[in-house]
């Protein structure tokens, strides 16, 4: 299932785009939009964490995109980052892909990444010296397969109705889990559109992060319990592999932050 509405900022921006499109006064088909970034600094197994912001700019007339930000190297250092324009190729209609072979204005080299235009999740890497450097938008899975096992009869099913959201601290140390179409039962009957936990423990490791807990009640009514719960955002942060237990069911989830697959 598509999953195109998780975020009110992505739909409003996409909305705004729209219209630019439809308004035969504008010749330029452009959307800018400013957006959290996830930034990891990796040297060997060391990893320094950064939560900042990135303005991005995109020209659909050229196929261009560009965007600033700073970011810490592994050494802890301040960084201001401003690529070139880079060609934006599709890989189908959802996601493109862009690089810049040259060096940015700050340091970066083989700059290399992904957008999901549906959910306007950025991902892109870059070498800083010996240090690399991976940053993410939003960690949100909206390709996924969740497989649910009643343990005491073996009984399961799974689906791809739930998408699974990591929000980060500014250290990137603890998370909130967003659960979008949440499903805790076999009957495939979606419980609730959106269900949060907060405190989660996040591990930063020179693949992507692990997010655990033991125990975690969903916020506002506490209605939904996890327990065993543990994450893992593998691949540079592209993937998704998790497990987890909620109203004596197990629940395990397999996915990708983006739709690679090849248009025909």
């Amino acid at each position: 299932m598509k999953k195109y509405f998780y975020y009110l900022f992505a739909l409003s921006a996409l909305v705004m785009f729209t219209s630019c499109l439809s308004d035969k006064d504008e010749p330029e088909r452009k959307l800018s939009f400013t957006t959290p970034i996830n930034c990891q600094a990796i040297n060997d197994n060391d990893v320094v964490f950064t939560l900042g912001t990135s303005k991005v700019d995109m020209d659909f007339t050229q196929s261009l995109i560009n965007f600033t930000f700073d970011y810490k190297d592994a050494d802890g250092k301040t960084h201001s980052l401003v690529t070139p324009q880079m060609k934006m190729t599709a890989v189908n209609s959802t996601a493109y892909q862009f690089t810049a072979a040259g060096q940015g204005n700050g340091g970066a080299e083989s700059l290399s990444g992904y957008l999901d235009m549906p959910n306007l999740i950025l991902w892109y890497t870059f070498n800083d010296g010996s240090t690399k450097m991976v940053c993410t938008s939003q960690l949100l899975y909206a390709y996924t397969n969740t497989t649910i096992t009643n343990p005491d009869n073996g009984n399961n099913g799974n689906h791809q109705m739930s998408a699974y959201s990591f929000a980060l601290d500014d250290k990137g140390q603890t998370g909130v889990l967003t659960i979008y179409n949440f499903i805790s039962n076999l009957s495939a009957a979606i419980d609730v559109s959106k269900v949060e936990f907060e405190g989660l423990t996040v591990t930063q490791t020179a693949t992507g992060y692990t997010i655990t807990s033991n125990e975690v009640a969903s916020k506002y009514n506490g209605y939904y319990t996890l327990t065993d719960v543990n994450f893992n955002l593998n691949n540079q942060g592209k993937t998704i592999n998790g497990t987890f237990k909620c109203k004596g069911l197990e629940f395990a989830v397999t996915g990708d932050m983006f739709n690679m697959a090849q248009s025909n």
